[in-house]
């Protein structure tokens, strides 16, 4: 719902600019614009603590879940309003799981613990994952233990993200086949990402006599997302008693959530501009640097455009820069190739 505000307030803003009140305006003296597109880039981020991390243009093919990218706009005469926003939301779910086990035995009525660790350490869908669990079997009897320990670890992931442009130009040269606009705006940057972390420890046994005792273990889990991390310990433990039974299964189970969010307001000037090579071709050129919340931001687009017969199609490649002052990232890279349909009425 939030993404959903953002856009609507994108086309409210524009409306407001193109239409300001109390203006007389003629019917046909506005020009406007649609191009929807798809823009498949590469993430890449630092994060405060000084950890990279990485989405590729596959990571976003194999987990999307939702994407919306367009850029509406309004010209009259060399004034042009404009609106563009991209939102992306990815999803994903992993699993992993680790197993070790080993055997004890004595004749003799004893009061002993044993104890496994097992751990595990890798990339789990978007996220980058280090689990350390530690579980503790407390016996007291005549004992023959086959010990097995089995490690699970899954994690959900969902990520949104969106980055909206909200500006107005002027086009101060026109020349030959070449135009070009100053431009000024604002730039909003949102990212968020939600993580559930599930691990569960399984102890299994088969034992030779009574046995009574406790099963105890503490699980460290560390989470890397591209948009933060973070730590988390649980503790656990619990009571068993079993009489002449040959097999026991205790486990410790926890789950960890983490959630973490940045959003930015930035004040942007650039500049795009526009070469007809022909009557079917153009070029298209853009750039534009800010500051605000963010300690500064730079967009670059470069693309050409084809007229057809009821629009134009456009390709290029877009990069997108942030250096950010936030607890959460320092540093953030969008950058890929996109393709699209622009419309006018």
């Amino acid at each position: 719902m939030a993404l959903a505000r953002i856009l609507f307030a994108a086309s409210v803003f524009v409306y407001l600019l193109a239409f300001p009140a109390g203006a007389q305006q003629k019917t046909g003296d506005w020009k406007y614009g649609l191009e929807v597109y798809g823009w498949l880039p590469d993430i890449s981020s630092t994060l405060s603590n000084g950890a990279e991390s990485e989405i590729s243009q596959t990571d976003i093919l194999e987990n999307l879940e939702f994407a919306l990218q367009g850029n509406i706009f309004a010209t009259k005469g060399n004034w042009t309003v404009f609106a563009d926003t991209v939102l992306l939301q990815l999803g994903a779910y992993d699993d992993a799981d680790s197993s070790q086990s080993f055997e004890t035995s004595t004749s003799q009525s004893i009061d002993d613990s044993v104890s496994e660790s097992l751990s595990f350490s890798g990339r789990l869908g978007l996220v980058n994952l280090n689990v350390n669990a530690n579980a503790r079997l407390d016996i007291e009897g005549d004992v023959g233990i086959q010990l097995d320990t089995l490690l699970d670890v899954s994690a959900d992931v969902r990520l949104r993200s969106a980055i909206s442009t909200f500006g107005a130009g002027y086009t101060f040269y026109k020349h030959g086949n070449t135009t070009l606009t100053a431009i000024g705006g604002v730039r909003y940057l949102y990212l968020d990402v939600e993580t559930d972390i599930d691990v569960q420890v399984e102890l299994e046994g088969e034992l030779d006599a009574d046995v009574e005792g406790e099963v105890s273990g503490e699980i460290e889990v560390e989470v890397e997302t591209p948009f933060g991390s973070g730590r988390a310990t649980r503790e656990g433990g619990t009571e068993f008693s079993r009489e002449l039974s040959q097999n026991f299964s205790q486990s410790l189970e926890q789950q960890v959530s983490f959630d973490a969010s940045d959003r930015n307001w930035d004040g942007i000037i650039g500049i795009q501009g526009a070469t007809k090579l022909d009557e079917k071709w153009t070029l298209l050129y853009y750039a534009d640097v800010g500051t605000g919340d963010s300690e500064y931001t730079a967009q670059a687009r470069v693309g050409l455009s084809y007229a057809l017969n009821n629009f134009d199609l456009t390709f290029g490649y877009r990069y997108l820069h942030y250096e950010l002052d936030s607890p959460v990232l320092d540093a953030l890279d969008v950058s890929g190739p996109y393709v699209g349909a622009l419309f006018r009425f």
